[in-house]
């Protein structure tokens, strides 16, 4: 690969955490690390599979 795209992608990460840190720092970003956040996606389902185990019911056609 060419090292000025390497050297471009590595600044940009660099930027976009020290963007994120200094967010999460300061409060503005600190809703979207809650482990409550997570449980408004699929993470309930997931505990649910996990803590139950994963069955299909056919269908009858």
């Amino acid at each position: 690969m060419n090292k000025k795209v390497i050297l471009i992608a590595f600044i940009h990460t660099c930027i976009f955490v020290f963007i994120y840190c200094f967010l999460q720092y300061i409060g503005y970003i600190d809703f979207l690390t809650k482990d409550e956040n997570l449980i408004k996606w699929d993470a309930i389902w997931y505990n649910e599979i996990r803590s139950s185990g994963y069955f299909a019911v056919p269908i009858k056609m």
